[in-house]
Order: C-alpha cells, then sequence, then structure tokens
C-alpha cells in the first residue's frame, strides 16, 4: 500500500482537530497526482484566456486582416457588472427580540470589514470574472501575520489568553493598518480534493516566489537551501486543522495547527458545468464561453473577409 494514500485516508477520515499534514512525501504525491487530474481542467482554462485577451488566431487570406471580434470580452465585463456591483448591503436578522443591538453590531462589522477589504485588496470583481471564464473561482483570506514563520502556534486549550497578547504583539510590531488580507486566485494555480465538491477536504496552491521573500517570511528555510535568489516553486498546503508551506523542495514551514477553523480558500462555482460520473474537473467546472469559441473564431473570420 503506498503510505501517501493511506495519509490521504487519514486526513479524508479525521474528525474535527485532526486532519493533520503528516509527510513532504504526501504533498508531493497530492500534487503530482492532482495536476494529472486537473490537466484538461487547465487547458479550457488557457483556451478561456486565449479569447478574453484577444490573442486565438483563425485562417485569413495571404496578408489578409485578422480582426479578432472582443464578443467574449464584452460578454464577460457585462457579467461582472451585474453580478459584482460597487457596494453591498449586508443583512444580518436579530436571533430573538432582545439581539436586535448585537446584530447591528455585526451588520456593521461585517459591513466595515467588507468595504475596507475591497478599498484595500479588491477581489470580487476578479474573483467573479473568474467564474464567468472558468466556471469556478478562488478566494483566500487570511490573517495578514500568519505570512511570518514567528506567528504563535494556536494554543491547545486554556492559554487563548497569553496567545491574544502575542497576536496583540505581533500586530503592533507589524504595523499592519488592518490585520486581514484578500487575494484572487486563479483557479489555473490550484489542484483540490474532489471526494466532497462543495467541502474540498484540502487544497493545494503551487506558484512561484522570489526566494529572498522566502528567505525574509521563513529564515529556517535559508539554512537549508543558502542564500539563493530568483523565483522558486512554492506550495501552499491546506487542510481544515493544518497548514504548511514547501519552497523549492523543502519545508519553509513544517505542517502545524492553524486556528480558523476552515481552510482559508474560499471556493466560488458557479455551476455552468455538469457534474458527471467520476467528477471529472474539466466537467464540473465550465466558464461561460465553453463550447462557443468556435462561433467567436468563425464570426471574427467573416468580419476580416469582410474588410479585406
Amino acid at each position: 500500500t503506498n503510505p501517501t494514500h493511506e495519509e490521504t485516508v487519514r486526513v479524508l477520515a479525521a474528525k474535527s482537530g485532526q486532519a493533520n499534514i503528516e509527510s513532504l512525501s504526501w504533498v508531493r504525491n497530492e500534487l503530482s497526482e492532482g495536476k494529472l487530474r486537473f490537466n484538461k481542467f487547465y487547458r479550457q482554462c488557457q483556451e478561456a484566456d486565449t479569447y478574453y485577451n484577444g490573442e486565438f488566431d483563425f485562417d485569413t487570406p495571404q496578408g489578409g486582416t485578422m480582426l479578432r471580434l472582443g464578443t467574449f470580452r464584452s460578454v464577460v465585463k457585462t457579467g461582472v457588472d451585474h453580478v459584482a456591483p460597487s457596494f453591498m448591503d449586508v443583512t444580518v436578522p436579530p436571533r430573538s427580540p432582545r439581539s436586535s443591538a448585537a446584530a447591528e453590531r455585526a451588520e456593521k462589522f461585517l459591513l466595515g470589514a467588507n468595504h475596507m477589504s475591497e478599498m484595500n485588496q479588491p477581489t470580487k470583481r476578479e474573483v467573479v470574472k473568474h467564474q464567468f471564464l472558468y466556471g469556478v473561482g478562488w478566494k483566500k483570506i487570511e490573517f495578514s501575520g500568519t505570512q511570518w514563520a514567528d506567528f504563535p502556534v494556536p494554543p491547545e486549550a486554556g492559554d487563548e489568553e497569553a496567545y491574544r497578547d502575542q497576536i496583540e504583539d505581533l500586530l503592533a510590531e507589524r504595523d499592519f493598518s488592518f490585520p486581514f488580507s484578500a487575494e484572487a486566485v486563479n483557479p489555473q494555480e490550484m489542484v483540490w480534493d474532489l471526494s466532497d465538491s462543495y467541502n474540498p477536504k484540502w487544497v493545494i496552491r503551487f506558484y512561484k516566489v522570489r526566494a529572498e521573500w522566502i528567505r525574509a517570511h521563513f529564515p529556517d528555510w535559508e539554512k537549508k537551501r543558502g542564500t539563493i535568489s530568483g523565483y522558486v516553486p512554492f506550495y501552499e498546503v491546506w487542510t481544515k486543522d493544518s497548514v504548511c508551506y514547501v519552497a523549492d523542495n523543502v519545508w519553509a514551514m513544517q505542517p502545524r495547527k492553524h486556528s480558523y477553523g476552515r481552510i482559508p480558500y474560499i471556493q466560488y462555482w458557479s455551476q455552468t458545468g455538469i457534474t458527471t460520473v467520476g467528477r471529472k474537473p474539466e466537467n464540473l467546472y465550465q466558464g461561460i464561453g465553453h463550447g462557443n469559441y468556435g462561433m467567436i473564431s468563425a464570426q471574427s473570420q467573416l468580419a476580416s473577409n469582410f474588410i479585406d
């Protein structure tokens, strides 16, 4: 039996607080298998990017004009304008006649937090755009202090006051004006658990970052890899209980508990695809242009011939 498969079983079967990441081998195996599983989906995303950016090709006479129509881009932009308005209305219904004041405070907090997040790091329109383009969008919301290795580990029990003091000291040292960060994440940088399409038990994000950034945030990594520079592969691995970071195929931050209570990557599934046998990603997640790109090419070709 493959030990990494057994580790996957333990992650999927874990009770609350026990979904732990155990080994670097498991991360490598799930990422490798995940990239194969999502390969066709990635190709669909690349096709959507090509038509959205007006970089598609079609046959024209030698020396003829190639007029690429912006039909698909206009459709996506119109959809985003309708689905992602500039202002959000938040309503928190009171749980009882006596809790109206608490509901009003919660409503004001949520409204203010949303405005601060969208003002500092706007993500709403980009996430909706990804839903139209790819059929799924992802957003990462996290406490900003966790981007450094010296962020304190959440207490098991009984030390909440000391942990709160450590967090307050960190906020003062790092001088955060708003302690939460939000980021729209392109699904082409992601693989995730498909055993439950609505509630993935783990996600892995893979991308490249500067080695200097890793050395600044995770000093122990430099001891393993040396003072290298340039861009290196970086993986974020999350379950609802644990997190780890891998840089250039070694631990940047070894698996540790986090205190979010859920995976801080939020999936926005537009359900413009179809659920088929095997839950294939290329079928589950299909953008609004899927199956129509040939028509856009044909219309562009016709328009180009008309101009000439």
